[in-house]
């Protein structure tokens, strides 16, 4: 049965490329502007979660979306046994500069360089659409569905997690499975997440620094308005800064990347605000960013270095920023590792910005996922992994990322990068892609990893 599953995983690999492609040409960023009902997030992620349902349902699954649109799920196998859980997300986060989208337009979905170009490739319609594909192959052999498989499909995993919250509230919570949201061979710690904000409305400025953005990624534009504006350039210059000026405006350039790894990315506010703190463009939010965050990609200049034996490093980004002449507001992200109290962390970081007036909003806290390396799920699935793929050398993986195996016990994050393969691994990034050559490959893994959840 295994070589069946095998050769008939590869025989999916055409038409999961055209899924992908189709899916991923939806722009499913988050726009509460547009709300609607049953569409809370905006359309696209709607439309988004419309079409996944619906590649499913074809393949005779079972559906069922959120009346409210926050959720829905597709299973296939006796009602009433025991679930596996398959657990993504088809929200996506913003494009960022588009002039660093090189390769192709961020919803073109085109084939370049024999990959997929994108935003969602990888995070998370690409891997969810694979799963789905892999359900279709063990469907195809055959295969006794025993048990429950069901896709549990989030609307807000970029943002809120209002989707999982609501899940997790009304429906019922697999027994095992995983997501498909990080990397191969198998995620089995996940680092405690920190959202906060620093607040200051008592102020008067007659400048604006002002970058969109989320918490989770290193912001990589940010614009100055102000009387500085020649000051603030020759600055940028001396700085060795990427920007554009205009008589009204300096738009500083940096790079992005995902929050869990700030040091693959290029934060613009912190450069602006260097660049505005040396001219003597000076506020609270000013000084804070420039004495405690440039420089830095570890909340080293807060809370010296924190790190365990399991995750590593701590991380501290500030993924957004709003100073305006009546109000400062910066929105930060921490991963703590598995191992330390964050509780202290936490009062550590109120600590330094209320020092600098702010005042402390607590946003989000997310503790640590931690599953044993020798547990029967990531034993599972490391085995598939290395039978697939022939690699006996890499060992199970712990991340900063957060992932929706933190929302139902006993999950973990599966794939569906190879890091050990070299695999471009751009999520969050700009010219995010799905490089073609690992499809048949990841296909297979998951088609055996469902089948022996099944039979075990």
């Amino acid at each position: 049965m295994r070589k069946n599953i095998k050769l008939k995983a590869h025989e999916q690999v055409n038409e999961t490329i055209s899924k992908i492609q189709e899916i991923v040409k939806i722009d499913s960023v988050r726009d509460v502007d547009n709300a609607a009902p049953g569409a809370p997030f905006g359309p696209g992620i709607r439309q988004s979660l419309d079409l996944f349902l619906e590649m499913a349902a074809d393949l005779g699954m079972r559906t069922f979306a959120d009346p409210e649109g926050r959720y829905g799920y597709a299973e296939i196998g006796p009602e009433g046994t025991e679930m596996i859980g398959i657990l993504g997300h088809v929200d996506v986060v913003p494009v960022g500069e588009l002039a660093q989208w090189t390769k192709a337009e961020p919803f073109s979905a085109e084939i370049v360089d024999d990959a997929i170009i994108g935003r969602g490739t990888l995070d998370d319609k690409g891997p969810m659409v694979m799963n789905l594909m892999a359900v279709k192959a063990l469907i195809e052999c055959g295969v006794e569905f025993n048990k429950r498989v069901r896709f549990i499909v989030g609307c807000a995993e970029e943002t809120t997690w209002e989707c999982m919250n609501a899940y997790s509230e009304l429906e019922e919570m697999p027994a095992t499975g995983y997501t498909p949201d990080a990397n191969f061979p198998v995620i089995h710690a996940e680092k405690t997440i920190v959202r906060f904000d620093g607040k200051k409305t008592d102020v008067n400025n007659n400048f604006t620094l002002i970058a969109d953005g989320a918490y989770n990624s290193v912001n990589d534009k940010a614009i100055y308005t102000g009387s500085k504006i020649a000051e603030v350039t020759a600055e940028l210059e001396k700085l060795e800064a990427t920007f554009e000026a205009t008589d009204s405006a300096v738009i500083v350039k940096g790079k992005s990347a995902h929050a869990m790894a700030t040091h693959l990315g290029v934060n613009a506010i912190y450069i602006l605000a260097t660049a505005m703190y040396n001219v003597g463009e000076r506020s609270k939010a000013i000084d804070f960013i420039a004495e405690k965050m440039a420089g830095t990609f570890n909340g080293e200049k807060i809370c010296g270095e924190v790190k365990d034996d399991v995750s590593g490093l701590l991380t501290l980004n500030i993924g957004w920023a709003k100073i305006t002449e009546t109000e400062e507001s910066l929105g930060f992200d921490s991963r703590i590792p598995v191992l330390v109290d964050y509780n202290q962390i936490i009062e550590t970081y109120k600590k330094t910005i209320e020092s600098y007036g702010f005042e402390f909003v607590p946003f989000k806290t997310t503790e640590a996922l931690y599953e044993p390396v020798d547990g029967p799920l990531v034993s599972t699935l490391l085995s598939v992994y290395r039978e697939v793929t022939g690699d006996n050398e890499t060992a199970p993986l712990t991340t900063g990322g957060g992932t929706y195996a933190r929302a139902a016990k006993g999950t973990v994050a599966f794939g569906c990068v190879f890091g050990s393969y070299d695999m471009i691994d751009n999520m969050h990034q700009p010219n995010e892609c799905l490089e073609l050559r690992f499809i048949p490959m990841a296909l297979e893994i998951y088609a055996l990893a469902i089948y022996d959840l099944l039979n075990k």
